[in-house]
């Protein structure tokens, strides 16, 4: 009853606020008596709405009363305890909104000087309300414990450690430990732009004999502080990083399958670069938690293992044992999650089960995997796109690294946004990918014609308009896909995470974009 009683009293507040704010703006320019008496009285009811604002202050002592009591109760019968207090919070936010108005000091008057008025909002957002001192019985359960004194959820606080990021010449010197590379001028300008946008995954494969995600993998592993902060044991992690780039070689051990064009080894490794590079460029890292970092490499690195060189919507048509095993949603992404955690937990590449990681995070870790993974489906495009926009628009409040939703939603996003990442490489890199896309296309098409299907949209090599449908294909992967989702994560970045910091390091982002993009619409122009 209490709780009610002082969400009641904080939404009267709210609304004589606006309410008298609104009323006393209308009559400015207005020669209705009844509207003059409406907004005089509200101006002379001003204290009492005072009064009611100084009587906020009681509610933090009703919410941490109830927080004790709801939480304890709530614990005996295992149900959710934070709801109620998330919506106190929200509705104390609105107060502050209100407070922040410009027209608040003119309605106070000498009543209220603005240093009072800061004072207000100081004390409202104070760690105090947050953390409130809980008196706890010593018979209560540890967990019980715990629970009553730790933070509401979404808390302003960001509580995770920093990220100790090593220097280069730190990894590089780990990295020739562990990883036998012939030294040469080829090896020292591979380590040079391994963190740069115009890192060259193609040259990599040639100087790392065929290994290049093995190489950036283990490489970032340590970069990121990864294998010091839980004790990874590096030869598992070697190994469990083995399996995966066999696996991008050979789907699902057959050797006999050619490797494919675009969804290779070689395509993984440059993506797990541009992913580090936002993160440790883009001043990212330091607003998520290590275990979520690590998640989220891991997801990366397994992002298209063991795929099929073909789409989601071919293993249908076509019964494939994998569509029939997922009931045709989103196939290849659960395939590529479950077999990549699978190779994980083999003896020889169990890294983290012979962690320091606890078993709670070890479970947590597995989930956000399988989530960023499957987050990939193309199909989920236009969502992630519309949910990261929409963000973006609310600048101040729209997005909270505190909240672990918005933490999924920006690892999603830029899982994707490098996933479509070629048009935004240098033009000799983007046209070799262009090639190895279009290639992968045309042999699953000679598959579908095999088996008797239509053969889908810009697959037919055989096509007599084949060079028109190729340079559309290569314009609406640009403009339509990679164009929207890089614009997206520069502006993020600016604005949330490098804000007053100079922006060189990411215009690489959208210089290369734009230059691909003049190239491919005078071709348009040509033709």
């Amino acid at each position: 009853k209490k709780s009610i009683i002082a969400i009641l009293t904080v939404v009267g507040v709210i609304l004589e606020f606006t309410i008298g704010s609104s009323l006393g703006q209308t009559t400015t320019n207005s020669d209705s008596s009844f509207l003059d008496g409406i907004a005089q009285f509200c101006q002379g009811v001003m204290a009492i709405r005072l009064v009611r604002v100084i009587r906020i202050f009681r509610l933090f002592n009703i919410l941490n009363s109830a927080k004790v009591m709801s939480i304890a109760s709530e614990l005996i019968n295992e149900g959710d305890v934070r709801m109620p207090l998330i919506l106190c919070l929200d509705i104390l936010e609105r107060v502050l909104t209100v407070l922040r108005q410009p027209h608040v000091k003119e309605l106070v008057g000498d009543q209220m000087t603005e240093d009072d008025i800061k004072w207000v909002m100081n004390i409202l957002q104070s760690e105090k309300l947050y953390f409130p001192t809980v008196q706890m019985d010593e018979s209560l359960p540890e967990e019980v414990k715990l629970l009553l004194g730790s933070p509401p959820m979404n808390n302003p606080i960001n509580t995770f450690d920093k990220i100790e990021i090593l220097s280069k010449e730190e990894t590089e010197k780990r990295v020739k430990e562990k990883i036998e590379l012939k030294e040469s001028i080829d090896l020292q300008n591979a380590f040079n732009s391994i963190l740069t946008w115009q890192f060259d995954p193609f040259y990599l494969d040639n100087i790392t004999n065929g290994k290049p995600l093995v190489f950036v993998s283990y490489y970032f592993f340590i970069m990121l502080g990864l294998i010091d902060k839980y004790n990874i044991d590096s030869n598992k992690l070697i190994n469990w990083l083995n399996k995966i780039e066999n696996g991008y070689k050979y789907c699902e051990g057959n050797q006999d399958k050619p490797i494919n064009r675009y969804h290779n080894n070689i395509r993984a490794s440059s993506i797990v670069c541009d992913i580090c590079y936002i993160l440790i460029q883009g001043n990212v890292v330091i607003n998520l938690p290590y275990s979520e970092i690590l998640a989220f490499l891991i997801s990366v690195i397994s992002l298209d293992y063991q795929h099929t060189g073909t789409s989601n919507l071919f293993l249908s048509r076509s019964s494939h044992e994998l569509s029939i095993r997922y009931n045709d949603v989103s196939s290849l992404e659960n395939h590529h999650a479950s077999s990549a955690l699978q190779a994980i937990i083999s003896t020889d590449s169990d890294f983290l089960s012979s962690s320091s990681l606890p078993f709670d995070q070890l479970s947590s870790i597995r989930k956000l995997v399988i989530k960023l993974i499957l987050s990939s489906d193309p199909n989920n495009h236009f969502t992630l796109l519309s949910k990261f926009s929409a963000k973006l628009i609310v600048s101040d409040t729209g997005f909270k690294f505190q909240d672990s939703n918005d933490r999924l939603l920006l690892m999603s996003f830029l899982i994707h946004t490098c996933d479509h990442s070629a048009p935004t490489k240098p033009s000799y890199i983007y046209k070799n990918w262009n090639e190895r896309y279009l290639e992968e296309l045309y042999i699953q098409g000679d598959e579908e014609r095999l088996m008797g299907f239509n053969v889908s949209l810009f697959m037919d090599r055989s096509d007599q308009e084949l060079v028109f449908k190729e340079l559309q294909c290569k314009v609406g992967m640009l403009t339509l896909i990679s164009a929207p989702l890089i614009d997206c994560v520069y502006e993020f970045l600016l604005k949330h995470c490098l804000k007053d910091q100079s922006s060189v390091a990411i215009d690489n982002l959208l210089s290369y974009l734009n230059e691909n993009k003049k190239s491919l619409l005078s071709e348009h122009v040509i033709l």
